[in-house]
Order: C-alpha cells, then sequence, then structure tokens
C-alpha cells in the first residue's frame, strides 16, 4: 500500500486478477489477457464487459487490393483473448504501473502484433495507457488499432463535435 498526502494505492492479486484503488476508482486486470476487466467508481461498475484490443474493421470500396492481404494475414481471425507472454507490477512513489507484453495471433498464422501495454494508475486514480505495438515486417499495415471500452448505459449521452459527419 502506497500512502501520500493525498490517496493510499492498494494492490491485491487474487486469482487472474490485479485490483489496484486509487482515490474513489477501482481497476481491475486480467493477467491472462492484459486488459482491463473492470472500473468501479465508487463502488459502481462502469464497463458492461472487459476492454478490447481491436484491428479489424470491414474493408470500405477503397480497400480492394488490401482486403487479400489483410484477410491472407488473419487480421479478420485474430485471436480472443490476446496471448499475454508477461507482466510485471511495479509500485513507483505515488503511482502503480502494471506492464503486460502481449501478442495477438490468427490460428496456424504467424503473430500479427506484439504489444508492450503499460496501465499506470495515479494515487488520484487517474488511469495513463501507453501502448507500443510492433507489426510484423512481412505482414501489411493493419486495417485499423484500438482499444474498447464497452460502457455501460449511463454513459450513452455524449455529443460529437469532431470533424465529419
Amino acid at each position: 500500500e502506497l500512502k501520500s498526502n493525498h490517496h493510499p494505492i492498494s494492490v491485491s492479486e487474487h486469482a487472474n486478477l490485479i485490483s489496484v484503488k486509487a482515490a474513489d476508482i477501482e481497476y481491475q486486470f486480467d493477467q491472462y489477457k492484459g486488459t482491463i476487466q473492470q472500473i468501479r467508481k465508487d463502488g459502481e461498475p462502469w464497463l458492461n464487459q472487459s476492454t478490447d484490443f481491436n484491428i479489424w474493421r470491414a474493408p470500405l470500396d477503397n480497400d480492394s487490393l488490401m482486403k487479400a492481404h489483410w484477410l491472407a494475414a488473419g487480421c479478420d481471425r485474430a485471436t480472443r483473448p490476446w496471448v499475454v507472454y508477461d507482466y510485471r507490477l511495479t509500485e513507483q512513489g505515488s503511482a502503480v504501473e502494471i506492464t503486460f507484453k502481449l501478442g495477438l495471433v490468427a490460428v496456424s498464422k504467424a503473430r500479427i502484433l506484439t504489444l508492450n501495454v503499460v496501465y499506470r494508475i495515479e494515487q488520484n486514480g487517474l488511469l495513463h495507457i501507453n501502448i507500443h505495438a510492433e507489426k510484423q515486417p512481412h505482414l501489411p499495415f493493419l486495417p485499423r488499432f484500438g482499444l474498447r471500452f464497452f460502457l455501460n448505459q449511463g454513459f450513452n449521452q455524449v455529443q460529437y463535435v469532431g470533424y465529419g459527419p
């Protein structure tokens, strides 16, 4: 347990979950998947399901030349969950870092991506996520890369103010 003038950070491990509590927020990480299993604020869950790394999207008309390469690489059949090779839990002064090294593979294909994901939780409950991804050199560029958060219905009141339709 880390202590400061602000909030203590507590870390516990049980079965395949790492739980980090800071301020009024709790983060649960899945050791086998390298993803966030649940986020709770004041005890209320925020996620409908665990987060998920995502590389596939339906090809557009102007993707016709790349579609065959993406399918051959197995981008549309990448396994879930990701394969976790290693993880490390580090307490650094006023924060906790959980680092996962994971891979994305498709059945009977070479590994598509190797990821180094660092989740940093500050004493005030703030979460920073740093993802470094390395694609195998012989594979085409990815259709997409993202980290999906499946939020509860309470978060459906959003207004988009960016470019586009």
